[in-house]
């Protein structure tokens, strides 16, 4: 069955402009930061549930993630209120792929805003998010899959040669990785310890001890990412002068 000629399929074609405009009506109430509240939480937990109508599931995590992106920015504050759903996200849901890009996006505007002093996080809010970037950095290097795509192209090379390697396919000859996401997340969450340390200065030691076991990986790992690990054990050693240089 043709899916455009569904009830459903014909929804999906207009799917992403009804949420366009019942977004742009709530952000016209006077009280729109309590309904904001509370569809940020809905569309959080449907982001990786969506109808996969072709279009339509990547449209629809565009919208969510723009709106996640607003409505942070315009209300900061839910970095401190909606603290156990955010953590939800990066804990238990970090490494499937419906939210690879929101992970991204939510570590960074969680980073930014703290780092900007956009709003105020307790000891403790700065020790819950801290972990769950750790956890989710110790996640990556757990698992096979996502280990093996920060590995050195000649490390890659080799295991793919003996068999131990299925994450990549031969284009022209080349190996080509299939998945860059390791890569990007282990970034930003090399990063985003660092930043969130620097500000709360009694997790410069879990920090260094994240970075360090990095290093210890460095005759195998990409030169990216070791070369973003030495950066950020350079920062953690001074960050007196680190904090001066980032704000």
């Amino acid at each position: 069955m043709n899916v455009q000629t569904t009830r459903v399929g014909q929804l999906t074609s207009v799917g992403y402009l009804i949420l366009e405009t019942f977004f742009k009506e709530v952000r016209n109430q006077e009280d729109s930061d309590e309904y904001l509240r509370e569809l940020i939480k809905v569309l959080i937990q449907r982001y990786g549930l969506l109808y996969r109508g072709e279009g339509y599931k990547s449209d629809v995590q565009n919208f969510i993630k723009k709106e996640l992106e607003s409505s942070i920015n315009k209300i900061p504050g839910l970095i401190v209120s909606e603290k156990a759903l955010f953590l939800y996200v990066l804990d238990s849901v970090a490494l499937e792929d419906a939210m690879q890009d929101l992970v991204l996006q939510l570590t960074w505007q969680v980073v930014e805003k703290v780092t900007n002093f956009c709003v105020q996080l307790s000891e403790q809010d700065a020790f819950d998010y801290f972990t769950a970037f750790e956890n989710t950095g110790y996640q990556l290097f757990k698992s096979e899959i996502h280990h093996n795509s920060m590995l050195k192209d000649s490390i890659k090379k080799r295991k793919a040669l003996m068999g131990n390697y299925k994450q990549e396919v031969k284009v022209d000859g080349k190996i080509k990785m299939q998945e860059t996401f390791p890569i990007r997340l282990i970034q930003v969450v090399l990063t985003s310890m660092s930043q969130v340390a620097l500000n709360f200065k009694f997790l410069i030691p879990r920090a260094h001890i994240f970075v360090h076991s990095i290093l210890k990986q460095q005759a195998i790992l990409r030169e990216e990412i070791v070369d973003l690990a030495q950066l950020q054990v350079n920062i953690l050693s001074n960050p007196a002068a680190s904090t001066l240089l980032l704000l």
